[in-house]
């Protein structure tokens, strides 16, 4: 068998299409790799010089034909070895370089830390951590005590407060059984007869009060209007059932400051402030008065309702029955204290306006 020869003319290389694609291919490839290097400048280069490449193998064949192949191959792995060696050129750092380096500082390697070097490091940060945790823990014992403190204080202050209202309504109900007896400890022989002027003041007053249980009724008309629809209207408007609430509130403590002015202006008169009595200002906290218990079972089934989950769950009624309940039986009790307060009114008109037209 003969030996492979060398291809003498660039018309034999091109024939089996071997050099130029070669050469074309790698110019193209390393094009490719500094593109995506962000080498701008080198990928240039090697695309010029494969486009170069291929015009040449194209429209050169003359030319060609006279060239050795062999200068071909030698001119391509130069170039193609420039190409591979220009980031080193471009930054100095040449090829086992670090052999001819003599005077190069020797690499220290230092063993890692042992538990005692981060402790000795680490003390410092330790200890100031240390500190600030037990200033904290000082600051919040502090807190503590201050709250406590604060509570026993609170604590007594309420007890001191409650002791000074039991002695006020003591010396209150001291002073009217001695300076203005009721009617019934009354002696009718030894006191004056009013004069008509004096019985018509009373008559004015108990026409007052009248006039004002009149308007209470409509108030307690408004409780009972609010327990019967909040169920409905609640599920439409939870607002619109709160503000009906606050309404209810409002024309009661409208009705029970007017009550209390006409209470405090006429003390001298023991029927009216007896008949008045449930709202009184000096009182023992227990038990309360009327308008004090739909006050405390108002605020609560207002709560219950500002309370409720949205939206509605089913048998949502249910955990508001117990508030309305208490205020039902609240107002039930407002009520008979009107009926009564306003029977005794009218008998008074009836006793004074006899008692004047004889």
């Amino acid at each position: 068998m003969s030996e492979a020869s060398t291809p003498k003319t660039w018309w034999e290389a091109t024939s089996a299409h071997i050099v130029w694609g070669a050469l074309v291919f790698t110019c193209f490839l390393v094009f490719v790799e500094k593109l995506l290097e962000r080498d701008f400048g080198t990928a240039l280069a090697a695309l010029l010089l494969g486009l170069g490449i291929a015009a040449v193998a194209l429209h050169s064949k003359t030319w060609l034909e006279r060239t050795n192949p062999n200068w071909a191959y030698s001119a391509a792995v130069v170039v193609v070895s420039a190409l591979i060696l220009s980031p080193f050129v471009e930054e100095k750092r040449w090829p086992l370089s670090v052999w001819f380096q003599s005077s190069a500082p020797a690499t220290v390697i230092h063993d890692p830390p042992s538990n005692e070097d981060i402790a000795a490091a680490t003390k410092p940060f330790r200890e100031q951590n240390t500190a600030i945790a037990k200033q904290l823990g000082d600051a919040l014992a502090e807190r503590d005590m201050a709250r406590s403190e604060a509570a026993n204080s609170k604590s007594q202050l309420e007890e001191k407060r409650r002791e000074l209202e039991v002695a006020q309504a003591a010396l209150e109900t001291e002073r009217r059984s001695k300076a203005l007896p009721s009617p019934q400890t009354a002696q009718p022989a030894t006191s004056p007869p009013m004069s008509a002027e004096e019985k018509a003041i009373k008559i004015e007053i108990w026409r007052g009060i009248d006039d004002q249980m009149t308007i209470l009724a409509k108030a307690l008309d408004q409780g009972f209007t609010l327990l019967d629809s909040w169920p409905t209207e609640i599920k439409s408007d939870r607002s619109k059932a709160l503000k009906a609430a606050t309404d209810f509130n409002t024309s009661l403590n409208e009705v029970k400051n007017t009550l209390q002015n006409i209470y405090t202006s006429y003390l001298n008169y023991g029927d009216v402030s007896d008949a008045l009595n449930e709202v009184r200002y000096v009182r023992a906290p227990y038990p309360m008065t009327v308008f004090d218990k739909i006050s405390y079972s108002l605020g609560a089934f207002m709560h219950q309702l500002q309370i409720l989950p949205e939206p509605l769950p089913q048998g949502f009624e249910g955990s508001v029955r117990l508030s309305s309940t208490a205020l039902r039986r609240d107002i039930n009790l407002a009520l008979e204290w009107q009926s009564k307060t306003r029977k005794v009114a009218a008998d008074k008109i009836n006793k004074l306006s006899s008692a004047g037209s004889k």
